[in-house]
């Protein structure tokens, strides 16, 4: 991988990862406050309906005459902690309240036995605060896992296009390089002829412009082979190998050697310049 698409590459990772990173932090955070809001309002309704509870036995002990004892008031077992506070705010009966969870204050009894307010306290909200940051954590870090690793294969379906396009065209360099020193040098070899007026050493200098042309072609078509749509069609195959052979006659001369061919004419239905191409390579 070349330097420019490292680069490339790091700056679209860091601008995906850091875009995603703080999408899902907004959306987690408000999730998280979402649930605590919920669970909140969850738990003031049961701690209201413990309280209410409670106030209802208040006024029962009254109409029997009975003192306010906790045992007596709620006898049914409960994670609520309760309080009974006088006019004056001062404890009458009841637990001891840490205020480290989440607390409401009633005020329903109205003085039913010398009780004004009832606080209560859940002391296990704190610890369900905790359990939903926990899995909102948990949920994030999955999440931005899932998410990045989606991320990196997109970029590697991204980048695949690119990268075969440049293997294209680097492989398509290395082989114009090779292939344009062979008729520069047919055409070098015509100018140490004593005369260019020699019809032969004319037409090997018309060859070799004609092959330095279709090089030429070959790189229009690398890199505009999308844009335009190339027609076939009914060709003689013997025609083309023909030409094709004349201008590789010329480099087998510089060997010392003599090409031959025996050909029926045969045609099909293919692109001429594609043909050509193929023949040139093989």
């Amino acid at each position: 991988m070349r330097v420019e698409e490292k680069s490339l590459l790091r700056r679209f990772a860091l601008l995906y990862f850091g875009i995603t990173f703080i999408l899902l932090l907004i959306i987690f955070t408000l999730n998280y406050k979402f649930q605590i809001d919920s669970n909140r309002n969850l738990a003031i309704a049961k701690m209201k309906n413990f309280s209410f509870q409670i106030a209802t036995n208040i006024i029962n002990l009254q109409m029997k005459n009975e003192t306010p004892n906790c045992s007596v008031i709620m006898s049914k077992k409960s994670h609520y902690k309760f309080m009974l506070l006088d006019k004056q705010g001062k404890k009458i009966n009841g637990d001891k309240i840490d205020n480290e969870g989440l607390i409401i204050k009633d005020s329903s009894p109205l003085g039913h036995l010398g009780v004004w307010t009832i606080v209560v306290e859940d002391s296990n909200f704190n610890a369900l605060k905790q359990s939903i940051l926990y899995k909102n954590i948990a949920a994030f870090w999955l999440a931005y896992f899932v998410l990045a690793l989606l991320g990196y294969y997109l970029i590697k379906l991204l980048l695949k296009p690119t990268k075969e396009a440049r293997e294209r065209i680097d492989r398509f360099v290395k082989d114009t390089t090779h292939e344009l020193n062979t008729p520069i040098t047919a055409l070098l070899m015509c100018t140490d002829e004593s005369s260019l007026q020699n019809r032969k050493t004319l037409e090997r200098i018309k060859i070799s412009a004609q092959r330095v042309s279709e090089l030429y072609k070959d790189l229009t078509y690398i890199f505009l082979e999308d844009r335009g749509s190339r027609t076939s069609y009914r060709v003689g195959l013997k025609e083309l190998i023909e030409q094709q052979m004349s201008y590789f006659s010329l480099l087998a001369s510089k060997k010392r050697l003599t090409l031959s061919c025996k050909l029926d004419s045969t045609a099909i239905q293919i692109d001429k310049d594609d043909f050509k191409r193929l023949f040139s390579n093989l």
